[in-house]
């Protein structure tokens, strides 16, 4: 019942008007559906290599982003709160460059921004694929499971009250 109300609280808040970003489509699992979350692999900004499977048992925001894309650039200070956050609970960001630059496009981005969530570079768009994005920034809620329940496309206000209290329901914490 908890993570039901988690789910609501999160799927309120983003039905929300946020920065005025694009499309504001929300789609939501229904309860009781069972959509796993495809695994992949992909470098970080070390080259480490790093696989969704990794992060089971945590709640994971799955995000798809540009360096070049306005509504990705203006929801990453939220984002990087989010991380804030809940960096120490049951919880990962991993956001996904999709930079055909990759780690030359994407580094400096980031350090002049200073955000210090996990950031996987994918320059080839295996994972944009293998999830289907058609537009930047797409997000992936996938609870601890490894379902994914809910996709967001457009760019939205991740640190505001309501999006906070529905994340630590879902995280369970």
């Amino acid at each position: 019942m908890k993570r039901l109300i988690g789910l609501v609280l999160i799927l309120i808040a983003f039905c929300l008007p946020a920065f005025g970003m694009g499309d504001k489509s929300v789609t939501m699992n229904p309860e009781g559906t069972k959509l796993k979350a495809a695994d992949f692999t992909l470098p970080d900004l070390s080259g480490k290599v790093v696989h969704l499977s990794d992060y089971k048992g945590k709640v994971v925001f799955l995000n798809f982003w540009a360096s070049w894309c306005p509504p990705c650039r203006r929801e990453m200070p939220s984002m990087q709160a989010l991380h804030d956050n809940f960096k120490d609970k049951n919880f990962a960001i991993l956001a996904v460059a999709m930079d055909r630059d990759g780690k030359q496009a994407v580094s400096p981005f980031l350090e002049e921004n200073g955000y210090t969530f996990k950031v996987l570079l994918d320059p080839s768009a295996k994972a944009g694929n293998l999830y289907h994005v058609m537009a930047y920034p797409t997000t992936f809620i996938i609870n601890k499971k490894g379902e994914i329940a809910a996709k967001i496309v457009g760019g939205r206000d991740w640190a505001d009250k309501k999006t906070l209290n529905g994340f630590l329901d879902l995280i369970g914490e």
